[in-house]
């Protein structure tokens, strides 16, 4: 890497760019103050758990419930309260990346990597929901930032900070893992990189980064390690193995994730990356060893059973990093040209959400069905309930149960909760803390919304009788419909 001062200087103006960033930060945030779309169901399971301060939950570490347990406990339970800190920590991870840009190729490359991380079609979106990506990814930045820095200078200081930024990236979702894969390959692979940790300061990294992460193994390992089996179960890989088709659309995926032309243009980089003559060379290899351990690893998940678009997006703090240093370099036109396109459908979704009818209209109404008629699903199985006198309602749907207990939060005549288990153990965090107790009399509510169930309702209870249905209409003409059954004598039968 070269020395920053023999760099030419930045034309970019950082007042402009800081100032559409800060524009963009705003008009996300007022998008979800003003937006009629409700709670994604596992934006309503995080807010279940943030009303509990520990180290762990069921399927995810615990970063996203404490981030949702310090906005709420300011501004209240609405649905805008739980999702504010995502538009800033995406705005923090964009800082993160400018930082680290200048550090390895100047002001502007920095400038312009933390505008392209804050239009990406993927960030955009993440913005307005809060999930555990939003944390793991500031976190991802941060640790790129600090090892950058900790190589420069072999301090004290920023090896602590490189291990403050492992563990709390671990906290947040255990993806933090590729990160750290594609440091352990710069080590190898870099002598600049091998000095600096060749060298007693990385005890500290690693006792740091041990000592954040520690209250979270204790936890799980009080908890039957709950949190990594579920990770481990998400794999899976006891299903129909080998499936080229969902491969290609894993990768068809990420074009909607970093967008139709930076997607590609990143590809590029990572291949020019390792045969580039430039200065910047030892930088972008860097960059490039960061950026591909999840994309080859969740590629091959995808390979061999299936994978969700966002499982890499560990990818892209430094993917973002090198597709703009190389992009400025090599493919100006084309980055400035994916950019523009980014920016307009980053507008474009911010419009859908302070205006889903929008969406409606252009027949795209499938994208925010999970996050409609939830509300009135839980006044009319409440009523329901009541009409015909049952004290506990048994859902069999996590998403059913999730989304009740947060919209009737402020409901004294709300029935008992509890969930039927399809499975022998629990599968999910409402099976674990509400599982129905066997030998349970009734006569209960059963909510099922999966038709299939119904023989194994039909064994698990000695009396079963239909008693209505809820249909629910989530737009686009779109309905969701819940069956309720009246159930007597609950008696489970063995599952295999």
């Amino acid at each position: 890497m070269t020395d920053p001062a023999a760099r030419p200087a930045n034309a970019t103006n950082p007042r402009l760019f800081w100032g559409a960033a800060l524009a963009l930060i705003a008009a996300r945030v007022i998008a979800q103050i003003v937006s009629p779309l409700e709670l994604y169901p596992d934006e309503a399971q995080y807010w279940g758990w943030s009303r509990e301060f520990v180290f762990g939950y069921y399927s995810k570490p615990p970063m996203v419930a404490w981030v949702i347990g310090l906005t709420t406990s300011i501004f209240g339970n609405s649905e805008w309260a739980l999702r504010l800190a995502a538009p800033f920590l995406h705005a923090g991870t964009a800082l993160f990346l400018y930082l680290t840009g200048r550090e390895l190729f100047g002001e502007r490359t920095g400038l312009w990597a933390g505008l392209a991380w804050l239009t990406l079609p993927g960030i955009a979106l993440s913005s307005f929901v809060i999930s555990t990506d939003a944390p793991l990814l500031l976190m991802i930045a941060g640790m790129v930032f600090a090892f950058v820095k900790y190589v420069r200078t072999q301090s004290w200081l920023w090896a602590a900070a490189l291990g403050a930024a492992i563990g709390l990236g671990f906290l947040a979702k255990y993806a933090m893992v590729f990160p750290c894969i594609g440091a352990a390959a710069v080590f190898l692979f870099d002598r600049e990189a091998r000095r600096a940790f060749l060298s007693v300061k990385s005890v500290l990294i690693a006792a740091v980064a041990a000592a954040v992460i520690a209250p979270n193994i204790l936890w799980n390992a009080a908890n039957g390690f709950a949190t990594v089996s579920h990770t481990a179960d998400n794999a899976n890989l006891d299903a129909e193995l080998f499936n080229p088709g969902h491969l290609v659309e894993f990768w068809v995926d990420q074009l909607a994730v970093a967008g139709p032309v930076l997607f590609p243009l990143l590809v590029v980089a990572l291949v020019r990356a390792f045969r580039t003559k430039d200065a910047h060379k030892s930088a972008l290899v860097w960059l490039a060893l960061f950026t591909l351990p999840a994309l080859i690893v969740i590629s091959g998940q995808a390979f061999l059973s299936r994978a969700n678009a966002n499982w890499a997006a560990s990818a892209y703090p430094a993917g973002v990093l090198l597709l703009t240093a190389w992009g400025l370099a090599h493919a100006r036109k084309w980055f400035f040209g994916g950019l523009a396109l980014n920016a307009a459908l980053a507008l474009f979704l911010i419009v859908l959400t302070m205006f889903p009818a929008v969406a409606d209209a252009l027949g795209q109404s499938n994208a925010f069905k999970r996050m409609r008629g939830w509300e009135a699903m839980t006044e009319q199985v409440i009523e329901a309930a009541q009409d015909g006198g049952y004290g506990l309602i048994a859902p069999d749907d996590r998403f059913v149960f999730q989304t009740m207990d947060y919209y009737a939060r402020n409901r004294n005549d709300r029935p008992v909760m509890k969930m039927w288990l399809r499975h022998e153990a629990p599968h999910n965090h409402a099976e674990m803390i509400a599982p129905l107790p066997q030998e349970t009399e009734g006569p209960i509510l059963i909510v099922s919304k999966f038709e299939d169930h119904i023989e194994w309702l039909e064994r698990d209870f000695e009396r079963l009788e239909p008693v209505g249905e809820i249909v629910i209409p989530i737009g686009g003409g779109r309905t969701r419909t819940l069956r309720l059954y009246e159930a007597e004598g609950y008696a489970p039968v063995p599952r295999d």
